[in-house]
């Protein structure tokens, strides 16, 4: 049995590059796995590792200086493209495992219809997925963020002791989650105007839950 040793790390540079490398290498590693589609968990996982490098480019961007095809706007996109995806899995997998098999022989035919039409959708987003991750942006981000993992560079703050530092860099992020609109949803209060779109808030929501997370 190996025992891993991690490399000492104490700066915000050190952080950020850490954070960046094992995100990245993760995405990597289940690429092929999903590009051949036989297991949803390759999906979920390379979504889980694309998701924690956008957020790794969005709360580290004071302290590194990423090429512009490696920004998070740009990771978004395809966190985005994969999440569409995964989210046709999710929902497939319940509809089939958990409410087909309870309902009367009539109601399971009618859901079979919707399910049929369901499937239809996962085959063009599957076909979008193949498409971007074998697009040229994407290929370009791999790239250039391989290169930055080589040689990064860092602003000026790098090299604060992330213990000192650290609250000061998640407060934003936080900040932004606890002011969300979607916390309202629900809330009944004098003097106090709150949306009807109930739906798009929580939908809204839930990407800054996973970001802070």
């Amino acid at each position: 049995m190996t025992t891993q040793v991690l490399p000492k790390v104490n700066s915000l540079g050190d952080w950020a590059s850490l954070a960046f490398e094992k995100h990245f290498q993760k995405t990597l590693r289940h690429e092929p796995e999903v590009l051949k589609d036989r297991d949803p968990e390759e999906l979920h996982q390379m979504r889980v590792g694309m998701r924690r490098l956008r957020s790794a480019a969005q709360g580290f961007r004071p302290v590194v200086t990423l090429p512009k095809a490696a920004q998070d706007r740009k990771i978004g996109k395809i966190a985005r493209c994969l999440g569409g995806l995964r989210d046709l899995d999710v929902l497939l997998e319940a509809l089939q495992n958990r409410y087909q098999p309870n309902l009367p022989p009539q109601e399971q035919a009618e859901l079979e219809k919707v399910m049929q039409r369901l499937r239809k959708q996962r085959r063009q987003a599957f076909k979008k997925v193949r498409g971007i991750l074998g697009n040229k942006s994407y290929l370009m981000l791999k790239q250039k963020l391989q290169e930055w993992l080589d040689n990064p560079i860092y602003t000026s703050i790098s090299r604060l002791p992330i213990q000192e530092v650290l609250p000061d860099l998640l407060l934003p992020e936080v900040s932004q989650l606890l002011l969300h609109p979607g916390w309202l949803v629900g809330v009944e209060a004098e003097d106090l105007e709150t949306s009807d779109n109930h739906d798009f808030l929580l939908q809204k929501l839930i990407p800054s839950i996973k970001l802070s997370k």
